[in-house]
Order: structure tokens, then C-alpha cells, then sequence
């Protein structure tokens, strides 16, 4: 992605201090979630995602993943395996999805999952169990996506759209993700009085770009 990267010590500041996991649940009426078309179709499709995919069988076995679900794994994985070991933690949700599946077995829960690790500030992960035609063993569909940099591209985005200037950017982001203006001045060492002037500024030129689009 080109223009108005964010400083390092920004990404710096953007990096978890501790872990996070938050966890909901939805249910469905029915026992599983059928694909109208064979695994490979299927496959062929998830390879185009931007989103991390990937597949386990219903014994936990790799059946499918694509490249950004590849980096997400190795990323996870960091110094602690080589892949394709899973992660501790894509394994404690295959534990978790499994053992919903033996206590509710007419129930497919759609599980969505935040979690904060040393390498993504936030990794959003969606769990559900999917059954394709072509076959009669249930797989667990993982779609993983980094929130953290979702944010990044949208106020990106948001920053060539604004004119906004690099520092802007910084405290633009730092916004978004729902730091406080006491909190973005300690991430970015500036004053609070600095943070406002900032943010007036860049809800100024915000509504004169969103003036000018109308």
C-alpha cells in the first residue's frame, strides 16, 4: 500500500500489551451449513479471499488453506513451530467448536472470536462447521481477518481523501481505534491540548472533503 504509511512509532504504539480474548456465539436451526458445491469449487473460491481461510477436518487435520490463512498460521506459530503446526489457539477453538458440536449436535453455532497476540493487535477469527455435497465429513471453516489492519487501510484511506498530514494520520488512527485523547497523547508523547488541536483540524477537513464529494 502506498502514501502516508504509518511511523514505527506508531505501529509501535499499536502493538498489545496483553492478551485479549473475547468470544460470541450465534446459533442456527440447522445442523450444519451446506455448500451447494464440491470441495474443490469451493476451494477455488477461497483462494481469491483477502481474508485468512482455512479448513480442518472434523479429527483436526489441515484440508485446506489459503495464502493469507498461511501467514496467519506461520505469524501465530512464530518461533514456537514450523508450519502447518496449528497454533494453540486455533486448536483450543476446534476443542471448543467440537465440544459444542457433541453437546448440541442439531445446532451449528457461528463462533466469532478477538484475540490479541505478540504479533496482530487484534485477529478477528469466525468459526462454523460446514458440510460440502460432495462429501459426508464435517469440516470447521476458520475465516481469519487482522482487525488492526482493516483500521489501518480504511483511515488510510480516510488520510488521501482529508489531506490530512502525516501526524494527522497518526492521531487519525489512533482515533479510530478508540484510544481516548488522554491515551493517544502518551502513545504519540504529545500534549492533550495537541491531540485536540489535531482532531480539530481533521474533523475540519473531513467535512470540507465530504462538502466538496456532495
Amino acid at each position: 500500500m502506498t502514501g502516508l504509511p504509518c511511523s514505527a512509532a506508531l505501529r509501535d504504539a499499536m502493538k498489545p500489551e496483553k492478551n485479549i480474548v473475547q468470544i460470541k456465539h450465534t446459533t442456527s436451526k440447522d445442523s450444519f451449513f451446506f455448500v451447494e458445491r464440491d470441495a474443490q469449487f469451493l476451494f477455488d473460491l477461497f483462494n481469491d479471499y483477502m481474508q485468512g481461510v482455512l479448513v480442518l477436518s472434523d479429527t483436526g487435520d489441515i484440508v485446506y488453506v489459503n495464502k493469507p490463512g498461511q501467514t496467519v498460521l506461520e505469524e501465530m506459530n512464530g518461533a514456537q513451530a514450523d508450519y502447518p503446526c496449528l497454533p494453540r489457539e486455533i486448536y483450543h477453538l476446534f476443542q471448543f467448536q467440537s465440544t459444542i458440536c457433541h453437546h448440541f449436535p442439531h445446532q451449528n453455532w457461528s463462533v466469532t472470536t478477538k484475540i490479541s497476540t505478540n504479533t496482530y493487535a487484534f485477529l478477528d477469527i469466525q468459526t462454523r462447521w460446514i458440510r460440502v455435497r460432495s462429501s459426508d465429513s464435517d469440516c470447521l471453516l476458520f475465516v481469519m481477518e487482522d482487525a488492526n489492519q482493516r483500521i489501518q487501510e480504511i483511515v488510510l484511506k480516510e488520510a488521501r481523501c482529508y489531506g490530512l498530514t502525516p501526524r494527522e494520520t497518526d492521531v487519525w488512527l489512533l482515533h479510530k481505534s478508540h484510544y481516548t485523547y488522554k491515551q493517544i497523547a502518551e502513545k504519540l508523547n504529545i500534549m492533550p491540548n495537541t491531540v485536540k488541536k489535531h482532531m480539530k483540524n481533521i474533523l475540519t477537513k473531513q467535512r470540507l472533503a465530504n462538502e466538496k464529494s456532495d
